[in-house]
């Protein structure tokens, strides 16, 4: 009787020896480009740039050994230590990838723990965590208001520090039956033309908006990648404080004295701005202090940010970036009723621009006082159309003294 042959591997495994030789070669190569960090760094360069690819290539070695022989704990051992020195071969400028090195050191650390247990212990907390994870979606999924009271619990007391990590607070809200309203960030540019001006024979002055997200000018890729990462941007910025929910400080007086003498001292009547209750907006509600991470870290690198990427993206002709003035918008979704009757997604008046500073190239706030600073700036709705055959008065406009070009609001227009 015939007998079927016993299967044999197509590829047989890989040695330990030329898995162990490949994570040891991407380890040291991390570890070379770790130690000019004991010496203050190196500046960007061409030095600098050959220590990224030999960084890259480390990383890759020290991957691809693990992927060779997954169930070995001494792979993994070694995975963690090649992050872990990549952590510190990074130059300055590329925090971004130094914590991803920590994160993936972390990662395999745990992976290495896992695989030397025993499989019941192994699967048992592989468990955990994936229950841990959907619990997170699921309440993250729940969460906006009205949210049930053990919804909140578990976001406020377990789940805030896996969400900010992760980013799962906002993206899982538009499963949600009210997401709430999206979150823009406006820039008003004022740059330096490299050319001049015959009048004053001078280099040019000009400014420009620009608004993040942009659909039109930022789906750059197919998925909609580069679009995707400025709607984060945008939306890190949201996390802010009413006004009612701190407690009274010489700050906050100091704010609301300042807002109170804007809206009757300004030098120009009609760019007055007054402090009154509007339609959705308290006085009190009108005021968003922004979180101090956002204060000391976002804003000053976002302002930094928009400098680099509005001086490469024109080259003609040459434009240096001397301040910019920035604006938190709130852009509210109208409810389906008001849809269903031709109302504009898209009005003016469904905009709350909150004022977060005028920042220099270097991201500096130049004006800790300003009046305005971190209040709103109305877009009130008017019965009848101005001179400008407008529905609505834009005091974010008048404020900062530069029209914003708004699509909807106009006579004729919804």
């Amino acid at each position: 009787m015939d007998r079927t042959p016993e299967p044999v591997d197509a590829l047989p495994p890989v040695s330990e020896k030329t898995a162990f030789t490949l994570q040891m070669a991407g380890a040291a190569a991390a570890a070379l480009t770790a130690i000019p960090a004991l010496f203050g760094g190196v500046s960007p360069g061409l030095l600098s740039a050959a220590m990224l690819v030999l960084l890259a290539l480390g990383l890759l070695a020290a991957g691809y050994g693990l992927t060779l022989r997954p169930g070995d704990w001494r792979t993994w051992a070694l995975a963690s230590t090649a992050a872990l020195f990549a952590n510190f071969g990074f130059p300055s400028h590329w925090d971004s990838f130094a914590m991803v090195c920590r994160v993936l050191a972390a990662a395999a650390a745990v992976g290495a723990v896992l695989t030397w247990v025993k499989p019941v212990i192994r699967y048992a907390v592989l468990s955990a965590l994936l229950m841990f994870h959907y619990g997170a979606i699921l309440t993250a999924t729940t969460w906006p208001d009205p949210a049930p009271w053990g919804t909140t619990q578990l976001a406020l007391r377990i789940y805030m520090p896996y969400y900010k990590f992760m980013y799962l607070s906002n993206a899982y809200h538009f499963y949600s039956p009210e997401p709430g309203p999206a979150s823009l960030l406006f820039g008003l540019v004022t740059y330096e033309l490299d050319e001049i001006d015959p009048k004053t024979n001078k280099n040019k002055i000009e400014s420009s908006w620009i608004d993040l997200p942009n659909r039109a000018t930022q789906f750059k890729d197919p998925l909609g990648l580069t679009y995707q990462r400025r709607l984060s941007i945008s939306e890190l910025v949201a996390t802010t404080t009413p006004s009612n929910f701190t407690p009274i400080s010489f700050e906050k007086n100091d704010a609301v004295n300042r807002r109170r003498q804007a809206a009757v001292t300004l030098d120009d009547p009609g760019s007055r701005i007054p402090l009154q209750d509007l339609p959705g907006d308290s006085v009190a509600a009108q005021y968003r202090m922004p979180t101090s991470p956002n204060t000391r870290y976002l804003f000053p690198s976002y302002a930094r940010h928009i400098a680099v990427e509005f001086e490469t993206e024109f080259s003609s002709p040459r434009r240096r970036v001397l301040s910019m003035k920035l604006v938190r918008v709130e852009h509210r979704v109208i409810q389906p009723g008001q849809f269903l009757t031709g109302d504009n997604p898209y009005n003016p008046t469904t905009f709350r621009p909150y004022y977060i500073g005028e920042y220099n190239r270097e991201g500096q706030l130049l004006n800790p006082t300003d009046p305005m600073l971190y209040w709103l700036l109305p877009i009130v709705p008017l019965d009848s159309p101005n001179a400008q055959g407008r529905y609505f008065k834009d005091y974010m406009s008048l404020y900062l003294k530069h029209e914003y070009p708004w699509t909807g609001g106009f006579k004729g227009a919804p």
